[in-house]
């Protein structure tokens, strides 16, 4: 399964219903180009040694396909809880020999409580980067419902449709 960043504001979209789709850019190659397949829909490839056309694949996945989003995160001491930071997800790491039980926070849901960031500061919790987020921590799951490309100028994209598959 493959995983998709999502800034804090995307992540809030996605939650409220409001962003359904994401673009990514294509990177052609010097020798791809982006033609029609024999559906009549646009995509990119290239010509193989045999003429054959070679397409493509979108690098998030396919139709049917699920995607794990990653997002800015704090893991939470047992204890530190409180309601503004809306933890999530519990899971079991391993700290040295010592497994512990852990809670997680999202940067997504702490946007407009200025009060849980004084407290985030005052416990010395560090946000932690989404693009090393672990699987255990993710509370979204995407399904992606079409693939498409679309040209923007002179750039090409991906465009992925998605529907919420499963929340924490």
């Amino acid at each position: 399964m493959k995983s998709l960043i999502l800034k804090a504001d995307e992540v809030q979209a996605v939650l409220a219903g409001r962003k359904t789709q994401h673009r990514l850019l294509v990177r052609l190659g010097c020798s791809w180009a982006v033609e029609d397949r024999d559906d009549g829909s646009l995509w990119p490839g290239y010509q193989d040694e045999a003429g054959m056309w070679e397409w493509a694949r979108c690098p998030l996945g396919e139709r049917g396909e699920v995607v794990w989003v990653k997002e800015t995160w704090l893991e939470l001491r047992d204890g530190h809880e409180h309601d503004s930071a809306k933890t999530h997800r519990r899971g079991i790491v391993r700290v040295g020999t010592t497994p512990r039980v852990n809670c997680v926070g999202y940067r997504a849901d702490l946007e407009g409580y200025p009060e849980s960031d004084e407290l985030r500061r005052e416990l010395g919790y560090v946000w932690r980067s989404s693009a090393i987020m672990p699987r255990w921590a993710s509370r979204l799951t995407l399904a992606i419902t079409s693939v498409r490309v679309e040209r923007e100028g002179a750039n090409w994209f991906w465009v992925i449709d998605f529907k919420v598959e499963a929340t924490a």
